[in-house]
Formats: structure tokens, C-alpha cells, sequence
């Protein structure tokens, strides 16, 4: 009975006693996780997250710096090609200093560095509130000194590779760029696995052969994967996009190189053969013998027929060809090679339309290869019916004007020139065009005003500086033609020097004989 009496007290105790003893258990196991001390490498090691986080922002960084840093001053030091690459801006008409970039890569800094007060570590054992602003600002000297200097030693590598003369550097940079990265990746995890805790023993021994398989082994099935398939693509497309830089430049022997590079890695893209080969056209271009010009118009023809092969449902690709045939007709100093060219052109317009029965271009270039063979009526006929298909295209008008320029009909030309501004008021082509049909018309004055358009919009036209000082010239104007006769002589070609320093010599006289009455 007394054991009974005791249960019996015992299982009517209040419930709040029992509860008493574990909270007093939990406090204890409080107080003595707060007794514990850090000390040593730990506390070195609980700043592993602000530098896995400094490490990431640093991918970012490297990542814009190989993305933005170019070359396309042509300058050299790698200093200086970044420091252009941040604060100067390619535009058509030339450089203008600006400094969005450096702002948005300070921006990113700054707006980073506030992010990364969010991984401060917590205080340890000893240390009050009062602690906590001496964390913030190691947090902030951890940021504010890691990530520049991340950003400085890749670009500065990165840029020394874009000195002239080392222009292939730039794409084999790649490998560069992503290894930076790997090893950044790398450091990243190494700095979450100290800080993140493992699993328990028995769980790490009952994996670890699993663990020692994976690891190295996902690591190389994604270098392999890495070079194999995407690797190669990326390269590819690096090596096209600085061949169009310097395709831009008209530095058609670098560009040349890259493109072969892009094919080199992707041999199953046809718009790498296709503007290979419009790079291979334009050079020969540049050359005056035709034994020269020959070797290249022969590899530009490969690299377009073998774009065409690859993919023969492309329109622009049966387009270049006939453009190339035509090029090389223009080339020619032997009639029948001419001809011969041009009958190839037409096959290949007539191919390019079948494939796109809708597009004015094709119908206006198509009746230019009839209008060089001496048919016009054929070529009137291509272009009256691409003005069916599309009366607000500035550049059929132009044709017209052309064809009607031939017969001489000056008036019908002067209408469709006209036409073509109306269309597109910045059309360079159609106010000189449209000058020089005035001036056949008698219009002098008008004429005069078609070539002050040309050089609103072009500045540096030599035809429409040598036109004004004829025209000048014609109205009596000895002054004025004079001097857009020496504006003129500034802007001339080597092979018209000569007649224009001869006009000039003449006007300088008239002035002469002026002054003289």
C-alpha cells in the first residue's frame, strides 16, 4: 500500500515539475554551447562564406571583363586596351568617350558589396555587440579588396591577348577564360564544404567509395563534355564574330583567317563558308592585275558553292553567287569572260527567285545583270515587276533611274530619282544621281543644291565636291569653284590627281585675269 500511496502521489505531481527538469537540460545545453570557444583556424574558417560569396561575385566580374574588353583601337598595352574598352564607344562616324560601362561595373561592385554584409559570420564566444561593426567592415575589406583584384588579374591577362599581332589570342582566350572560371568554381566549393557540416560517420564510410568515384569522375566528364560539345561551338562563334570586325575594317587577310578558324571548328555552318567567301570577293577587290584577283574570285566561287551545298534552301546563298559572277563580270577586260559571267549570274538570280518569289532586291539586281548585257527591255521588265511587288522600296527607283539614265532620258530618270528621296530622304546615291541628271537637264542651280545634300550626308564625297566645282565653273562662279576644286583635291584618288590639279590651275587663272579687269 505505501508503494501504491507513493505511485499514486507520483502520478498526480503536478505536470509543470516534470517540464522544469528538461527546460533546465535544454538552458544547460545552451549555456554550454555558449561556453564554447572558437579559436584558432575556426575562426579564420567561419569567414568561408563571406569568401565563397567574394569568389562568385569575382566569376561575375571575369565574366564581363572577358565579355567587354576588346580591342578596336588597335592599340597596344593591356592597361590601355581596357582602359578604352570601359570608357570609349564605336560609333559609325567614329569614337565618343563615354563611361556607362566603367558606371555599370562600379554599380555591380557597389550593389554587391551591400549583398555581401548578408554572409557576415555571427559573433563568437567573448565577443559583445559591439563586435558586430568590426565584422562588417572585415566583411566589406574581404570584398572591396578580393574582387578588384580578381577583375584586374584576369583582364589585364585577358587584354595583353588582344595586342596587334596576337589577334588569335582572343579566341584561344576561351580556355582561358573558362579554366578562371573552373578554378573559381572550384575554390567556391571548397570554401561551402568547410563551412557546410558533413554527414554523420557512419554515413560518410557506408559512401565514401561512391564519393571517390564521383568526384573526380564528374569532374572530367564535365571537361570532356565541356570541350567537346559546347567548347568548339563557342570558339567558332568567337572566331566569327572578330573575322566581321575585321571584316568592318576592310582587313580582309585577318578576316580571311578567322573565318577558316570558325570553319575549322564547325565545318556543318553554312554562313561561315558565306561570308568566307564574300571576304575572299572583296579582296580581290583591292587588286588591280587579274592574275592577282583571279586565285581569290576561284576561292570565294568554293566557299559559296560549298555554303549552298550545305544548305541549298537558303536564298542567299544562290544570291552571292549570282553576285559574284557579277563582280567578276565588272572585273573582266575580255568581253566574252564578261558575257560568260554575267549568262552564270542570271542562272543564279533565276535560281535565288525561285526560292524567294517575293523579294524586290532579287528582281532589281536580276534586271541590273540584263541592263550590263545591253537588254534593257528585259531589265525594264524585272524592274517594273519589283516595283509590283513593292512600291516603297527606295532602291528599285534608283534602278530606274539608272536604266532610264542609259537611254537618255533625263527627265523620266530626274522623276525616279526624286521618287527615291521621297522615299528615303538620306539616300546618298539619289541626290547625286539626281544632280547629275539636273545638270544634263540644264538645271544648273538645282544640281548645285543635289550635291550640297550628298554632303550634309557625306561629308567626305569626293565626286560631290569635284561635281559643285564644275558646276561652279559652269555658272561662272570662279571663286567658289575653286575652292571646292582644292576641298576636292584633299579628298582625291592617285589617279585623278593629276586632272584636277590641272582645273585648279586654269580657275587660279580665270581668278587671275578677274583681279587683273
Amino acid at each position: 500500500p505505501d508503494a501504491l500511496d507513493a505511485l499514486a502521489v507520483a502520478e498526480v505531481m503536478p505536470a509543470q515539475n516534470r517540464p522544469a527538469r528538461r527546460r533546465g537540460k535544454r538552458s544547460q545545453d545552451k549555456s554550454s554551447r555558449r561556453a564554447r570557444v572558437i579559436t584558432g583556424p575556426d575562426r579564420l574558417w567561419r569567414w568561408a562564406g563571406v569568401l565563397a560569396y567574394v569568389l562568385l561575385v569575382g566569376v561575375v566580374f571575369i565574366t564581363l571583363g572577358y565579355d567587354v574588353v576588346t580591342n578596336q583601337q588597335g592599340v597596344r598595352g593591356a592597361w590601355q586596351i581596357m582602359s578604352n574598352s570601359l570608357t570609349l564607344l564605336e560609333r559609325d562616324a567614329g569614337q565618343i568617350r563615354s563611361y556607362a560601362m566603367l558606371w555599370l561595373f562600379l554599380f555591380t561592385w557597389f550593389a554587391g558589396g551591400i549583398l555581401a554584409l548578408t554572409q557576415t559570420p555571427g559573433p563568437v564566444e567573448g565577443e559583445e555587440d559591439a563586435g558586430s561593426l568590426k565584422r562588417y567592415l572585415v566583411t566589406l575589406g574581404l570584398y572591396a579588396g578580393l574582387v578588384p583584384i580578381i577583375f584586374l588579374v584576369f583582364t589585364l591577362s585577358h587584354a595583353a591577348r588582344l595586342e596587334p599581332g596576337a589577334e588569335l589570342g582572343v579566341v584561344r582566350a576561351i580556355g582561358f577564360y573558362f579554366g578562371a572560371v573552373f578554378v573559381m568554381l572550384v575554390a567556391v566549393g571548397l570554401a561551402l564544404f568547410k563551412e557546410t557540416a558533413l554527414p554523420s560517420a557512419l554515413l560518410q564510410s557506408a559512401t565514401a567509395w561512391i564519393h571517390a568515384f564521383l568526384v573526380p569522375g564528374s569532374l572530367a566528364l564535365a571537361v570532356f563534355l565541356t570541350s567537346t560539345l559546347n567548347l568548339g561551338m563557342i570558339q567558332a562563334d568567337i572566331y566569327y564574330k572578330q573575322a566581321k570586325f575585321f571584316d568592318r575594317s576592310r582587313l580582309w587577310d585577318t578576316a580571311i583567317r578567322y573565318y577558316h578558324e570558325s570553319i575549322n571548328l564547325a565545318k556543318d555552318q553554312d554562313f561561315y563558308y558565306l561570308f568566307l567567301g564574300r571576304a575572299y570577293l572583296e579582296k580581290a577587290g583591292t587588286l588591280q592585275d587579274p592574275n592577282e584577283r583571279a586565285p581569290f574570285i576561284d576561292r570565294a566561287r568554293q566557299a559559296l558553292e560549298e555554303a549552298r551545298r550545305l544548305n541549298p534552301l537558303n536564298t542567299d546563298h544562290s544570291a552571292n553567287l549570282a553576285r559574284l559572277y557579277r563582280t567578276q563580270a565588272e572585273m573582266a577586260t575580255d568581253p566574252a569572260l564578261r558575257e560568260q559571267a554575267l549568262r552564270r549570274a542570271l542562272r543564279y538570280y533565276e535560281d535565288a527567285v525561285s526560292l524567294s518569289p517575293n523579294t524586290a532586291k532579287l528582281y532589281n539586281e536580276w534586271g541590273l545583270i540584263y541592263a550590263m548585257l545591253g537588254e534593257e527591255e528585259l531589265a525594264m521588265e524585272k524592274i517594273n515587276y519589283s516595283l509590283g511587288l513593292d512600291q516603297r522600296y527606295d532602291e528599285t527607283y534608283l534602278f530606274l533611274g539608272n536604266l532610264y539614265l542609259n537611254r537618255g532620258d533625263y527627265a523620266q530618270a530626274a522623276e525616279a530619282y526624286e521618287q527615291a528621296i521621297e522615299i528615303n530622304p538620306k539616300r546618298v546615291q539619289a541626290y547625286s544621281a539626281l544632280g547629275y541628271a539636273y545638270s544634263r537637264l540644264g538645271r544648273t542651280q538645282e544640281a548645285i543644291e543635289q550635291n550640297q545634300a550628298v554632303l550634309e550626308l557625306a561629308p567626305n564625297d569626293y565626286s560631290s565636291r569635284k561635281n559643285l566645282a564644275i558646276l561652279y565653273q559652269q555658272l561662272g562662279q570662279i571663286d567658289a569653284a575653286l575652292a571646292e576644286a582644292r576641298l576636292a583635291l584633299e579628298l582625291a584618288p592617285p589617279d585623278e590627281l593629276p586632272a584636277l590639279q590641272s582645273f585648279i590651275a586654269q580657275m587660279e587663272q580665270l581668278q587671275a585675269q578677274g583681279d587683273d579687269s
